[in-house]
């Protein structure tokens, strides 16, 4: 399994059975689901939708704007379904889309969040529902519009003030908000048809892509297959990769380089290495497949090398570029 730049490629994992579920009885009605009682569960709501436009409901903490009056878009075209909306203790919030019992196709999907999550996946949930899945989303324990996340999102992970680990919550977005979405979705599908689904399956990218391999790799009973793309794993290395071109403008230039002069190089390189580095990419791409392929020196950038061009380089920015493009190290000189 490997990513390349401009490409994601994704691993379809086959596994074993599916695990037995729990006996519950079957429901009369979608609105009866709300008063079953679940493990764990601190609060279930079922209404049924009678097709059409759905508006997604605004996460805890979101503050709608004249621009922005919800944090999801309308989703238009949707069949009829059932939507269960339930609370799994702390605040683990899964949502259960259930078509209607001729449009169930037996088979259940669970669908995968992006970045921090902190948000149930809207989009993902209509995909699935439309094609005849029961499917469920998870905000993976916390809202991404909570004070303390900050604008990555991952504030949620740290007590406050004190800065320490929130174990709980790490656990939360990590594996145990993924478990209970697939028991609970199977559990409600039972207690709606009367049966479970015949196959369960995950789908997802980045977040989605790693909550699909976490799936298989502690509790490959829940799911026959898993697409999981471009997975966003081995967060000891992928966070700090992503602050490193901070780290490095900070070491070498003292403050951030303008987004005109990165457009300028990064522009720059892809001209001088897009289809011409034996890479399989074409001349035409806007990307490079392979950047470890590539040999542009930033250098070519410089002020000194282009006097007149007005998103030339100083030497200091030179050098913070051939940093960021050469990725961080460790005190030996390791590449991380």
């Amino acid at each position: 399994m490997k990513t390349q730049s401009g490409v994601l490629l994704c691993l379809s994992v086959l596994l074993g059975g599916v695990a037995a579920l729990p006996a519950v009885s079957a429901a009369a009605t979608c609105e009866s689901l709300a008063s079953l009682a679940l493990p764990e569960v601190t609060s279930i709501t079922a209404k049924p939708f009678a097709g059409g436009t759905f508006q997604p409901p605004d996460p805890a903490g979101f503050v709608p704007t004249p621009s922005l009056p919800h944090a999801s878009p309308p989703i238009a075209g949707l069949p009829p379904f059932c939507e269960v909306s339930i609370v799994v203790a702390p605040a683990i919030n899964i949502e259960v889309w259930l078509p209607s019992a001729a449009a169930w196709n037996n088979r259940f999907q669970g669908v995968g969040g992006g970045g921090y999550a902190g948000t149930i996946s809207w989009a993902a949930l209509a995909t699935a529902v439309a094609k005849g899945f029961v499917t469920a989303s998870t905000d993976t324990g916390h809202s991404a519009f909570a004070p303390n996340n900050g604008l990555g999102g991952g504030g949620f992970a740290l007590n406050q003030p004190a800065d320490t680990l929130n174990q709980g919550l790490i656990k939360d977005f990590a594996e145990r908000s993924e478990l209970q979405l697939a028991r609970k979705g199977k559990l409600i599908a039972r207690a709606l048809y009367g049966t479970g689904p015949r196959f369960s399956y995950w789908t997802g990218c980045s977040t989605g892509g790693r909550q699909g391999w976490i799936m298989a790799q502690r509790h490959p009973e829940e799911y026959d297959g898993l697409l999981t793309g471009a997975p966003a794993f081995n967060w000891d290395r992928f966070i700090p990769a992503e602050l490193w071109g901070e780290v490095a403008m900070k070491q070498e230039v003292g403050a951030p380089i303008s987004p005109a002069k990165l457009t300028a190089v990064t522009t720059a390189a892809v001209a001088a290495c897009a289809g011409h580095t034996g890479d399989g990419g074409l001349a035409t791409d806007a990307f490079l497949s392979d950047p470890r392929l590539c040999t542009f020196d930033p250098a070519q950038m410089s002020c000194s090398a282009q006097p007149s061009n007005p998103s030339c380089l100083s030497s200091q920015e030179v050098s913070a570029v051939s940093k960021i493009w050469d990725g961080p190290r460790d005190s030996k000189g390791r590449q991380l």
